[in-house]
């Protein structure tokens, strides 16, 4: 079906280098398993995700093709409709809008990504490489099973030429094999849909890499140690001073109103606030005030929101009317126990709720959010796939009045209840 094999170039074996010490392959996209949007419906092979499994067999052509992968929107004319949900405050470094996640057969390290883009290329922003052999020095800060590396971050490339383009960007060096790759998209500055025929990933395979990982993080823990032991103020004798010399150090903020501090910190994003918490006492105790947390996306650090986060958040989330949990939870970093205990916490004043792509929610956690969440008026459950009978729980939200069920499972007695809210 596909024009290239999907183990290296014209068919051929890996190629032997140094010594038989390490190996480079080529290879294109075993499979594709997991995405949050894509123009053609499930069970179809028309303009869906699973086009990008196999070599290609667009490329270098350049138009509309149904065999290619076509995201479900492009520019800017679906946020500004009058069902476009609540746009969120996000980190300027965060651009992303859309992902696919695809898998390989054979684990590299990598050395060059090629995407071949056959429709008004440019909307790749980012690319990220999952490590799943974690060291047991990251598996003892790390709950989840797998770690997520960026490869490359950028902004959009989207242009009028009319041309296919085989993007290959320049990416970072990492200490791992992986077979599984991540990319995110932006497709507010294309023209039209953009559309990819295929992913090859080029690396190579090295005998002995656990041996490698682990020195090298024998290596960074004992730079880490001798940093430490470098900064520690075990050893210093701190005094107290003054009260002058207390305001010089923490820059007189201690001399301002906690309502000027507070004021200042609500133009920070999350990650600043958190950093900012661990800046001095003043800052800790203004950085955890509920009113900064109102409004919280986690989106943007979907691959680092972990149930420890959900916990360590609870505290300070208690007057939260809108919260984005979309894309979290993946290799289990979040699970469902977790997220319902948080929602108990915290989810009372919640009007606005975005679960888009969350594989790890379930019977439970509608069932919370009926319980809890009484005056939830919006519900973003997008990719949702597994959810089936669970959806019958939209019934207990008498003020919904926003839901996104889209690529969901719909029954007939799912429409039913649907259709109580539109009469």
């Amino acid at each position: 079906m596909h024009g290239r094999c999907a183990l290296g170039a014209n068919n051929t074996s890996p190629t032997p280098l140094i010594g038989g010490m390490a190996s480079k392959v080529s290879q294109f996209v075993k499979e594709v398993v997991n995405f949050s949007s894509q123009y053609g419906t499930h069970g179809s092979r028309s303009y869906t995700a699973a086009n990008l499994a196999g070599g290609f067999n667009i490329y270098d052509g350049y138009g509309d093709r149904t065999e290619a992968f076509v995201l479900r929107t492009y520019g800017h004319w679906w946020e500004t409709c009058p069902s476009a949900p609540r746009i969120f405050r996000n980190s300027e470094q965060f651009r992303s809008q859309d992902f696919v996640e695809v898998r390989y057969e054979v684990p590299v390290v990598p050395v060059a990504i090629d995407i071949y883009e056959t429709y008004h290329p440019g909307a790749v922003v980012r690319i990220l490489a999952c490590n799943t052999n974690l060291s047991v020095d990251k598996r003892k800060r790390h709950p989840g099973e797998v770690e997520w590396v960026t490869l490359f971050s950028g902004p959009t490339q989207c242009s009028n030429i009319a041309r296919s383009r085989k993007f290959s960007p320049p990416i970072k060096t990492i200490d791992f094999p992986t077979n599984l790759l991540r990319l995110e998209f932006n497709s507010g500055d294309c023209g039209y849909y953009t559309e990819l025929d295929g992913v090859e990933l080029h690396g190579y395979i090295k005998e002995g890499m656990q041996e490698f990982r682990d020195r090298a993080t024998d290596f960074k823990l004992s730079v880490t140690n001798q940093l430490l032991r470098m900064l520690s103020l075990s050893n210093r004798q701190i005094s107290v001073g003054d009260d002058d010399d207390d305001d010089e150090r923490l820059g007189y903020f201690s001399m301002l109103p906690d309502e000027i501090i507070q004021y200042i910190f609500k133009f920070l994003d999350l990650k600043s606030l958190c950093n900012a918490s661990q800046v001095c006492s003043i800052f800790l105790k203004n950085a955890y005030d509920p009113m900064l947390y109102k409004e919280l996306n986690l989106q943007p650090f979907w691959n680092t929101v972990d149930d420890i986060a959900l916990a360590g958040l609870s505290a300070r989330c208690g007057n939260m009317f809108s919260v984005n949990l979309s894309w979290t939870g993946g290799g289990g970093q979040v699970t469902e126990p977790s997220l319902c205990r948080f929602l108990e916490e915290c989810g009372s004043y919640l009007v606005n709720l975005q679960l888009a792509c969350c594989k790890y929610i379930a019977n439970e956690t509608l069932s919370t959010v009926g319980k809890v969440c009484t005056k939830l008026e919006a519900l973003d459950l997008q990719s949702c796939l597994q959810l089936t009978t669970a959806l019958n729980h939209i019934g207990l939200f008498p003020n919904l009045r926003r839901l996104n069920l889209y690529s969901c499972t719909i029954s007939p007695n799912l429409l039913d209840i649907i259709g109580r809210y539109v009469c």
